[in-house]
């Protein structure tokens, strides 16, 4: 009786390895496109949860919530790279139109995307920070207009977020630059 041979030769392997290769090279750009798409539209959730998460803090508090930019964790940046990450405090300012006053931390995002691009603007004017009243009311008075992406994004995985007079924030997906 003849015995067939199991396993595979040599020759069959390095196919299948090339065969491999090629079917991940064509396949990886593709996968790299996607995990940058689902990263900028991960980051404008995150942004509209950290503003959420202020305007509910400012309500349950009946005092001034904000939210800054902070690379730190503790204090407010000066500049308006949001892309270094935000900061959730209660805010101690003796009036709406005052300077902020970094009181009890909440909560501190930092784990954002190297290339992560977000601008928020009150009109055509960068701010660093957004202030919430004990109504849940922008202390600002006009709209805050942020927009969150990160480069190399694809389609409309961008995000606009606007936080209105009133308090209300809404969201809607924007063309990737």
């Amino acid at each position: 009786m003849f015995k067939i041979p199991k396993g595979f030769t040599l020759i069959e392997l390095i196919v299948t390895l090339v065969v491999l290769a090629v079917v991940i090279s064509i396949a990886l750009p593709a996968f790299n496109g996607m995990i940058i798409s689902s990263r900028s539209a991960s980051l404008g959730a995150e942004m509209e949860v950290a503003l959420n998460y202020a305007r509910i803090e400012a309500v349950k508090r009946a005092g001034r919530v904000s939210i800054c930019s902070s690379e730190d964790g503790s204090t407010c940046a000066a500049a308006t790279e949001w892309n270094k990450g935000w900061l959730v405090f209660a805010d101690t300012a003796a009036l709406d139109s005052s300077a902020l006053g970094v009181g009890t931390v909440l909560r501190f995002w930092n784990d954002i995307p190297p290339n992560a691009q977000i601008a928020v603007t009150k009109g055509a004017v960068a701010v660093n920070f957004i202030r919430f009243n004990s109504l849940g009311k922008l202390a600002a008075n006009e709209t805050i207009n942020t927009h969150v992406y990160v480069t190399g994004c694809k389609s409309n995985e961008a995000s606009d977020i606007k936080v209105g007079v009133a308090g209300m924030i809404s969201q809607a997906k924007a063309n990737c630059p």
